[in-house]
């Protein structure tokens, strides 16, 4: 008999507001700052180092306590004790080492204003998700990371991007980087990544999307295999469809550890921007492509200055080539009576992809 973990309560006011501005604004080209992004890059790797030893701890000394259940602040959303204490940790460690630059840090655990609007903040600004993938990270599998964008909103730069996986290696992305690097936690080596495969057509490529919940599932399904994919359902054909993604997938795209890389990673019911910056930037400025679903760049910026708004969930197409995204975006033109019937569905569609 599997034992049912208790639910306990936190009750927590955003604790976020309030905090002091600075007597001066950052001002314009502070992102070149020869200040700024050396001490983001040592900041966000040594942190991602101290917690990734923390939840590495709490899964093998600590597992029935730190996979319990909380519920966080007035909304009472429902976490992980392992979630909350790798953001607390972390935005204390950042808010450490950053602290001369008064940084505002967010975390997704304690997003709870879905009003919040970064437009007007002249601070920088770290968003933090330092489990991403709780639900495969409690089942003992691999494909979850902690990741982490930094952005000046008065500028409207993403200035960084760091993403660590459970394997020990952390990658990143700076305004001072020319490409993508990934940092090994454990010999402290960095070198550049591998970038996307040179894959242009759907029907060779190994394509991935968000399916854990039923409502993903079927929404991407659905579009797959509707009767303009026909040829998709050829035997012979290596296209292969994976129904894990999110940013450990985007890293495959761009630095898979195997003889081939995923080539496309793609989301049509929404993620928060959590779920999709830090790693669509690092994929970005490795050479993929990165396109929302009307085959636009996808505008991370504007999400991230609304990073709790339901409204503003990321539906994307990532990949290796600019032919395979704009055939993978054909593939998975959605019908209207499609749309129609996501929208009318039972599900959640706002909770689906969180």
């Amino acid at each position: 008999m599997i034992k049912k973990t208790p639910v306990l309560s936190i009750d927590r006011e955003n604790e976020y507001r309030g905090r002091r501005v600075p007597d001066q604004r950052l001002g314009h080209g502070f992102a070149q700052h020869n200040r700024l992004i050396p001490q983001i890059t040592k900041a966000a790797l040594s942190t991602l180092g101290l917690v990734h030893r923390l939840i590495r701890d709490s899964e093998l000394y600590d597992s029935v306590n730190s996979l319990e259940t909380v519920k966080i602040g007035k909304r009472e959303k429902v976490a992980l004790v392992v979630d909350v204490i790798a953001e607390r940790l972390a935005a204390i460690e950042l808010g450490r080492r950053l602290k001369q630059f008064d940084p505002l840090i967010l975390g997704e655990e304690s997003l709870q204003d879905q009003s919040l609007d970064l437009a007007n903040e002249s601070r920088l600004v770290a968003l933090l998700d330092m489990v991403d993938g709780t639900d495969l990270f409690e089942r003992g599998l691999g494909n979850w990371c902690s990741a982490a964008a930094f952005f000046l909103p008065d500028e409207r730069e993403i200035v960084g991007a760091f993403v660590g996986t459970p394997q020990g290696v952390v990658y990143y992305w700076t305004v001072d980087t020319p490409v993508p690097l990934k940092f090994d936690l454990r010999t402290k080596s960095v070198e550049p990544v591998r970038g996307p495969s040179e894959v242009r057509n759907l029907a060779e490529s190994s394509i991935a999307f968000y399916g854990q919940k039923v409502v993903n599932f079927c929404s991407c399904a659905s579009s797959l295999a509707h009767e303009r994919n026909r040829q998709l359902q050829t035997k012979g054909l290596s296209v292969r469809i994976y129904d894990l993604a999110g940013i450990p997938m985007m890293m495959n795209v761009i630095d898979g550890a195997g003889h081939r890389r995923i080539d496309a990673v793609f989301e049509i019911v929404g993620q928060n921007p959590h779920d999709v910056v830090p790693g669509a930037i690092i994929a970005q400025r490795a050479g993929a492509t990165v396109l929302d679903l009307d085959g636009n760049p996808l505008d991370l910026v504007a999400a991230l200055l609304r990073p709790a708004d339901p409204n503003h969930r990321l539906k994307y197409v990532l990949a290796a080539t600019p032919e395979l995204a704009a055939e993978l975006l054909k593939s998975l033109r959605v019908n209207k009576e499609t749309e129609q019937s996501l929208r009318q569905s039972p599900f959640d569609l706002g909770e689906a992809a969180a």
